[in-house]
């Protein structure tokens, strides 16, 4: 849209401070491995809500190379002095309403700190808001009876529903449990890994076996491999002091 002769102003709003780049680096990739969501499922909801804020980037942001191309464009007609005449870019700043305004659009925006209000008349709007989750009426009657926590239902590391009362049969909810498990919760290259857990649940086994490697580990609610192992080498060092 900079490039683009027809349009001659954008005004960006934003209610981040910056423009913050999606992490994209290696190690980010830990947070989408089973064992990190398993750890994360083990944790208070206080802790894993707290997690799910700070690691928000690691799926949602803008890419490093358009954020740098997008700076250089910026920084270029800053040198020419045609910068403020053509974009301006507001952080911190929400939209409040959009009025009609004859054949354009009166936008009312305000700061996030100190609240202050300011209005612009712009003749097209886009609308990047994102979405947020929802439940689906016809899951809303069948979780009535489910045990639930801070309004979201208890899922089971197999995303099964916990229940208070008997079920006919296990009832299991996919891509709605970012609280829960985290945000690999919602990751589409993660469907067949969510799949097998649901695959193993209802025959009972293990018929998917889980054979991911973790770099990063920790002591967060380990899971019972986890627990074997410190349990083997703790065993093995006091052996080795004993031989010693």
């Amino acid at each position: 849209m900079l490039n683009r002769p027809d349009v001659p102003r954008i005004t960006w709003v934003t209610s981040r401070s910056n423009l913050f780049a999606m992490d994209d680096t290696s190690f980010v990739n830990e947070a989408y491995m089973p064992g990190y969501s398993r750890r994360f499922h083990a944790l208070p909801l206080q802790h894993r809500r707290a997690i799910i804020e700070r690691e928000k980037l690691t799926s949602d942001g803008i890419s490093a190379e358009l954020c740098n191309r997008l700076y250089d464009i910026l920084y270029e007609r800053d040198v020419e002095g045609a910068l403020l005449e053509s974009f301006h870019l507001l952080s911190s700043v929400v939209l409040k309403h959009i009025t009609p305004l004859d054949k354009r659009w009166l936008v009312e925006l305000t700061g996030l700190f100190r609240q202050q209000h300011h209005s612009i008349v712009v003749d097209r709007i886009v609308l990047a808001t994102g979405f947020q989750p929802r439940t689906p009426r016809f899951l809303q009657s069948l979780l009535g009876s489910a045990h639930m926590e801070d309004d979201l239902p208890v899922l089971g590391p197999d995303y099964a529903v916990s229940f208070m009362q008997q079920m006919p049969g296990p009832v299991y909810l996919q891509n709605q449990s970012r609280l829960q498990h985290g945000l690999q919760s919602a990751n589409l290259s993660l469907v067949a890994y969510r799949n097998s857990l649901i695959i193993n649940s209802l025959l009972g086994q293990p018929f998917y076996l889980d054979q991911s490697g973790q770099l990063l580990g920790g002591y967060e609610g380990p899971d019972d491999a986890e627990l074997n192992d410190l349990s083997d080498a703790r065993t093995s060092a006091e052996n080795m002091s004993a031989i010693t």
